[in-house]
């Protein structure tokens, strides 16, 4: 049996070795769409072929794109020219196939036998090199790849055969190409293994791996699933450039049932605990917009919960499928109703900053057409103040109970403390009709001063018991009351500081 096809009894290949992982691409709905594996819109950009077969039996998917193995406060393309060694080129070969597909029933789980369950294959990671000799000959090795996938006059199934020479060519020239296999099932559920002296192409007894290649085979399966879930899924919920929201978990070679169970426990335990710190993660954000990621990744979360998580593969794989109760379940519908409050809440926020914002705008707007309006009134208005002997003068002299006079020089000389003083006004008028002090400057002083307002006025209110409903409004203006002393006594000390 090839690489590209998945046995249907059996020991699954991935129980076979003990360099073996598992993890899960999202899909809400419980159900990936193989024909969508490579579109532009399921992130990065990349090189992609994805047809039928001449029979259209099965379909046969390509993806390459090159990715960076670190991450930089800058942009990725603007490192690598400086930092070569960072960027890794990635290919993805896979062809669908039989396997059982766990399927929902009127009252349980059940399975079917899908013809196109599973997607099986190798990924191919080609690092750069380091002679430039080496580097010629791997840029010429990835555009004949890259024209190979653009060829569309080849029938598919021959495709696969052609890439897959390709990797063989290419190791025979001396260029790096660490292969892994995979399958990953209509459910999500992701498997990644490989032989060590596959992986590497040559004999490891033979010759010893060094630290660095063997730190290499350890670290580099976790890109190759960032990768596989970045070009097989849609990321609605979170950005392209931080698809590592989900662990890859690391197995141990099954030799018993024992394993095999404790294996497929250990990879659907992680995935649910990293949907469920995801969900944290973004609750803890506190913003509208990662409210409506929680909600989201929410609905991924029931997804897995509700098939993956209670669903059980045996060793065997032609045995169906168990239902299990042995991993611990969120209570995700508490969760999202939690989200939902802390999403009104941050709605309600917003539309508060949004009037917050409406008031300083219309304060410093209506202070500049009041203050060009004093500018142009000033002259008018202190020529017919000022007596005939000092008409030629440039003062303007003060003229006791002319209140519309002194208001016009106080706003031509003093625009900004104009503006403040309408600031406060509209500020003061927003929590006497609202009764709303979230949003006020120093609003945790107002509540000490308002408690002490509500003792007073509760006390004043218990030789009042038939009016006891006037305490609330007592206590509100009490408060009122001292909070605009103390700003006033605020106000004239930044006065006697500035002026």
């Amino acid at each position: 049996m090839g690489v590209f096809e998945l046995p249907i009894r059996g020991r699954a290949p991935w129980a076979r070795t003990k360099y073996s992982w598992a993890g899960w691409i999202p899909t809400v709905s419980g159900h990936l769409s193989f024909s969508l594996i490579g579109s532009h819109n399921a992130g990065s950009k990349c090189r992609t072929f994805n047809r039928t077969t001449s029979d259209n039996s099965s379909r046969v998917v390509a993806v390459h794109q090159q990715r960076s193995a670190q991450d930089f406060v800058v942009p990725s393309r603007l490192v690598r020219p400086l930092r070569k060694a960072i960027s890794i080129d990635y290919l993805i070969v896979g062809r669908g196939g039989r396997a059982r597909t766990p399927c929902f029933l009127p009252d349980s789980l059940g399975e079917i036998i899908d013809d196109q369950g599973v997607m099986r294959g190798f990924i191919a990671a080609v690092p750069n090199q380091v002679t430039r000799d080496k580097v010629l000959l791997r840029k010429d090795f990835l555009a004949q790849i890259g024209a190979m996938l653009d060829d569309r006059l080849t029938p598919a199934e021959e495709i696969l055969d052609r890439l897959s020479g390709q990797m063989l060519r290419g190791r025979a020239a001396g260029i790096a190409v660490a292969l892994m296999e995979f399958a990953i099932f209509r459910t999500g559920e992701f498997r990644l293994w490989y032989e060590i002296d596959g992986f590497f192409g040559f004999d490891t007894e033979a010759n010893p791996l060094r630290p660095e290649e063997i730190k290499f085979a350890e670290l580099l399966p976790a890109q190759a699933y960032f990768f596989a879930k970045d070009v097989a899924h849609l990321h609605f919920h979170h950005e392209p450039e931080s698809d590592q929201l989900l662990p890859l978990t690391r197995l141990t070679e099954a030799r018993t049932p024992a394993d095999h169970d404790a294996n497929e426990l250990k990879w659907r335990r992680e995935t649910l605990w990293g949907l469920a710190r995801v969900v944290s993660q973004f609750r803890r954000q506190n913003t509208l917009y990662d409210h409506k990621k929680v909600l989201g990744v929410l609905a991924y979360a029931d997804a897995f919960q509700s098939m993956l998580a209670r669903i059980w593969r045996r060793p065997d794989l032609a045995t169906p499928m168990a239902i299990h109760s042995r991993l611990p379940l969120y209570d995700f519908k508490h969760t999202r109703g939690s989200v939902e409050a802390m999403e009104s809440l941050a709605a309600w926020r917003r539309s508060g900053r949004i009037q917050q914002f409406t008031i300083l705008a219309g304060v410093v707007l209506s202070s500049l057409a009041l203050w060009a309006a004093a500018i142009q009134i000033r002259p008018v208005m202190c020529a017919m103040a000022r007596p005939a002997a000092i008409q030629a003068s440039q003062i303007c002299q003060p003229f006791p109970g002319w209140n519309s006079l002194r208001t016009v020089v106080w706003i031509t000389e003093d625009p900004l403390l104009f503006t403040g003083a309408l600031f406060v006004f509209g500020y003061a008028l927003f929590v006497l009709i609202f009764k709303d002090l979230t949003f006020v400057p120093g609003h945790r002083l107002f509540r000490l001063t308002a408690r002490a307002g509500r003792a007073l006025s509760a006390s004043i209110a218990r030789g009042l018991r038939p009016f006891g409903s006037a305490a609330d409004t007592l206590a509100h203006g009490m408060s009122l009351l001292i909070f605009a002393i103390g700003f006033a006594g605020f106000s004239l000390l930044a006065f006697w500081l500035l002026f």
